[in-house]
This record gives C-alpha cells, structure tokens and sequence, in this order.
C-alpha cells in the first residue's frame, strides 16, 4: 500500500517544515481498516476520515516544534482479524532556527555555561566574567587536552610509584591473645563493653581470653597515595565522560573518543595496582605534603590534580548541554535564562550573596536549573535582585474571595496559576517587591518579529502577577524571541527583544535601564 503526503507519495527523503499542517492519505484493501500511530507524542495527528466518494483513509498532521526524523507506524486490520504494519519517516525541517542557527546556540550554551561555572564556583563577590572567556575552547576540547602529554607523564609516575609507594606509620586498633599483651590500659572498657568471651583464669576472677591493643602500622595508606586514589577515580569519571559526548558530536570528534577511551583502559589498569587496595579515601584535601615537595613522581600527581581544579568539568543534571534537535524551544529557553545570568553578572555594582546554578563537586562543576529557589542572588548598593526560573504565581484564596492579605508573596491575581520563564524580583528598602518578567517564545510572525498570541502571554504576566492585597507588581513583561532587528519597549510594560547568538547587545542595556533606581 502507498502512504502519500499532499496527493504525493512518500518517499524516503520526503520532508515538511515544523508547524506545517499535512495530510496523509492511504487506501486500505477492501474490508480492511487503517491505524495509523505517530511515534512522536509532541505531534499532532488527527483522524482518520474520509471524503464522499473517496476510498482513501486520511489523517491531519502538524509537526509544530518537532525537528528531525519522525517515525510512523501504519497497522492494517484485515476482515479475517490478520493485520501487517508498515513503516515510513518524515523528516521535519527547522523553518524559524536553520541547523546552522541551532549549532550556534549549542555552541554558546556551551561558552555561557563555562563562564557562568567559573565565575560562580566559591560564591562571593567579584562575580563579573572574564572577558577571557569568550575565546575558551570548547568544553570538549577544553577536557580532552587533559589527556594528552601531561597524562601520559602522569601515568608513568603512578606506574613508577606502585614500584615503591609511600609508606606511613599509623597507630591502628587490633586485637590478640591475653598471655601475649603488652598494653592492660583498655582490659575493663573491653570487659565492660562485653566485647570478648570471658575465661577463668588462677584466682577465678573472670578474664577475657583476648584484649584490644593499639599497635603501630606501616602501610601505604598514606595522604598522597590517597590522594592519588581520589585523582585517579575523578579522571576516569571525566574520561568516561568525556569519551560519551565525543561519540555523540559525531565524526569530527571521533579522535577525541578514541582517545578517551584508551585513557578510560589506561586508567582501569591503573586503579587496580595491588597497592591501592590498601588505601582508604581522601577525607580533606591539605595542599602539598613534604613527601609531595621532594618525591618528583608525586609531585607529578599533585600536579595532574591542579590541573583537573584548573579546569573543573561542567555537568549538567538535565543534559542541558546535549538537547536534541527536537526540542528547539527548550533549547532556546535554556539559553536565554543563562545569558540573562550572565547579563546580570556583568552588570557592574553588583556582588553575588548566593547562588544555586552551580555546585562544586570533586573536579566537576554540576549546573542545575532549580524552580524551587532562586539560582541567583545579586547584591547591589541600591537594591537586592533574585532570579527565579519557571517561578510559580499560585491563584491566592484572598484574591478570589477579595480577603486582605498582606503576606508579600507574589501571587496571581486571578485563578490561573502563571509560570514565566524567568522572574528578576527587585527589592528596595521600604519600596513593595517589584519584578522584571522574561519569557522565551521560540516563535516568530511572518515578518519576522514576536508574534501577537506571545505578546498576549506578556499582557497577562503584566496585569496578572502582583501582592494578596491585589497590587500589581510586575515593573515589565519582556518577551525574548529568536529574531533580528531592534528592541521594543512599548509605554504599556511591555516589549520584545530579539535574541540570538551575536545579537544580543541589547539586553545588558535595558536591564541597566530597568534597575536604575529613578526606574523601578
């Protein structure tokens, strides 16, 4: 049976552009009925029905924001009960955001997020990027540098240590037979704890047959050779890791994953060195030991560790840096909420009080977009700023049934609950909490700009976020679209920022405009 698309037949490069509406269309054998089962659940498919007079089977299909292969399953139910299924794709072409586009969205997720880690990791203040950071390599490249030369050095020194590791004394708890204890100073805790059998010994008086003694140990479980346990565990994490989004960059990062897969082997038979089953874990780093100053093979340990602190990897725990292409707005979404991070960091007069974008971990730093708390804090000399991603404005009972309330919280002031993208509260002294609305649509009208069902959604965050008491609190509602062209601020608190890679001067200047004191 042919499937056809449009009065066409399908063929295997057949192809629509998202938010396309299509029809499909097939004529099934007589006394036959036709399922037809769409893989993606993100589409829409609707049917089937029929037109007078016409045998075929159709079905409405609309891609919307799905980009990429998209799989069908057609199941033929025969008059005897026997069925078949065929299978066909359709491939979903971008039409708002080229693949070019969306490599370098990908790629400036990447560049944002690094500089947003470096200059958050240990909190504090001082947190305006490095403008360095915009020529940094690539996080894969970045990490798989680490295993060049320098590893090698490094694996040789561990391999020349396990020859003659380290060792070091320690006082260690043991036990052993009465007659051959030296040490009677803890007989009656072990009595007393009821720890050993007891025995009747000369006088009758009862004695445990053993006694604990603590007696000096010498072994490899020393500081640096824990040290070294703790490194080598953080980078076969990292080369593994490493080895994974290499595989899935595809061709051009092929030899990077081959490379991390030799020192993944490498790093197999290196933590297994008879040696190290005799060394326990790295409680507290300590900086370098006398042992590390003047033994240069763990000097060269310690110097592979500073290394990996120089360069903390960036995980994420939403893979926020390996969306596929399906899920544009998502992506698009998430690149906004970080360059408005980094927009506010590079706002000068500013101080970070807290932060829960990114944690420190070992030698990973975890980015982690949380809804519950703010991800940003940000001190300045007139007024405190909070950043909240997808905050929750809860319809409030007081609201609904015109109680007063005088709780602060921001609510909803009606009985939908509203969830921006991205809420910057503004706190003054003595001044009601305002708040700066961002919302990301990955949508665009015919001539290019925010399209007008995204500047309702503005509308409504403006008027319908605000205080119990029924206060409006919302300063603007600012939508962020994948465009070109200019800013537009409208008189009504609301507007429309194109925002891309390489066009988005504009929205370090309107949050100084927003946040100078005369304007909130």
């Amino acid at each position: 049976m042919d499937v056809f698309i449009d009065g066409q037949p399908i063929t295997a490069n057949a192809t629509v552009a998202e938010w396309q509406n299509v029809e499909l269309a097939c004529t099934p054998p007589p006394g036959a009925t036709l399922e037809l089962r769409c893989d993606d659940g993100a589409t829409m498919l609707q049917g089937p029905f029929l037109r007078p007079g016409d045998p075929a089977w159709r079905w409405a299909w609309n891609p919307r924001n799905v980009v990429g292969n998209v799989a069908f399953t057609l199941r033929v139910v025969r008059a005897d009960a026997s069925s078949s299924e065929t299978y066909f794709t359709l491939t979903a072409l971008p039409r708002k955001i080229d693949q070019e586009r969306y490599a370098q969205l990908l790629a400036d997720l990447q560049r944002v997020a690094r500089g947003i880690a470096l200059a958050l990791v240990g909190g504090g203040g001082g947190a305006r990027l490095d403008a360095a950071s915009d020529s940094a390599p690539g996080l894969l490249e970045a990490h798989a540098a680490l295993f060049g030369a320098q590893f090698d050095s490094f694996a040789r020194a561990v391999e020349r240590i396990a020859d003659d590791p380290h060792l070091d004394r320690h006082i260690a708890s043991t036990t052993m037979a009465l007659e051959h204890a030296r040490d009677f100073a803890r007989l009656g805790d072990d009595v007393a704890r009821g720890v050993f059998e007891p025995s009747s010994l000369h006088d009758g008086a009862a004695l445990p047959t053993r006694i604990t003694q603590s007696v000096g140990v010498v072994g490899p479980n020393a500081y640096e050779n824990r040290l070294l346990k703790r490194l080598l565990t953080d980078l076969d994490r990292r080369a593994r890791l490493i080895a994974d989004a290499a595989e899935r960059t595809g061709s051009r990062a092929r030899t990077v994953a081959e490379r991390a897969h030799a020192v993944v082997a490498r790093l197999g038979v290196l933590r297994t060195l008879p040696f190290l089953a005799q060394v326990g874990d790295l409680h507290a780093f300590h900086g370098p030991s006398h042992i590390i100053r003047r033994d240069p093979r763990y000097r060269e340990v310690y110097r592979f560790w500073q290394t990996l602190r120089q360069h903390p990897l960036i995980t994420s725990a939403e893979a926020l840096f390996d969306l596929p292409i399906q899920e544009l707005p998502r992506l698009y979404e998430i690149w906004c909420a970080l360059r408005l991070v980094e927009a506010l960091l590079n706002l000068p007069g500013g101080n970070v009080r807290e932060q829960r974008l990114i944690a420190a971990e070992a030698h990973a730093l975890q980015l982690t977009l949380v809804e519950d708390r703010p991800l940003l804090e940000i001190e300045r000399p007139d007024c405190t700023l909070r950043l909240r991603y997808q905050p929750r404005y809860p319809a409030h009972p007081c609201i609904v049934d015109r109680q007063p309330d005088v709780s602060g919280a921001l609510v909803s002031l009606d009985r939908h609950t509203r969830v921006p993208d991205l809420g910057l509260e503004i706190e003054r002294p003595g001044v009601p909490l305002r708040v700066l609305i961002f919302d990301a649509k990955y949508r665009l009208d015919a001539h290019g700009g925010a399209p007008e069902d995204a500047l309702a959604d503005a509308y409504a965050y403006l008027g319908g976020v605000g205080a119990p008491d029924g206060r409006r609190a919302v300063r603007f509602a600012l939508l962020l679209y994948p465009g070109q062209g200019e800013l537009e601020h409208y008189a009504s608190g609301v507007g429309a920022l194109p925002l891309l890679p390489g066009a988005d001067d504009h929205l370090c200047a309107w949050l100084e405009r927003m946040l100078a004191p005369e304007s909130i």
